[in-house]
């Protein structure tokens, strides 16, 4: 398998689990976090997406 293949394959992968992501926070926010520490989660969150993202 050449590296433009395998670059692709990891480009996609990285893109599915971002969406993922997108549709899971709020899953987790409302189910495994107290109803006083959601902004806090929150924040998290966005410092993540904004520290992490491409």
């Amino acid at each position: 398998m050449s590296s433009v293949v395998l670059a692709i394959a990891f480009l996609s992968l990285a893109l599915s689990l971002g969406c993922l992501t997108l549709v899971l926070r709020p899953a987790i926010l409302v189910d495994l976090v107290d109803k006083k520490d959601i902004g806090k989660v929150q924040g998290w969150f966005l410092i993540f997406k904004d520290h992490y993202s491409f």
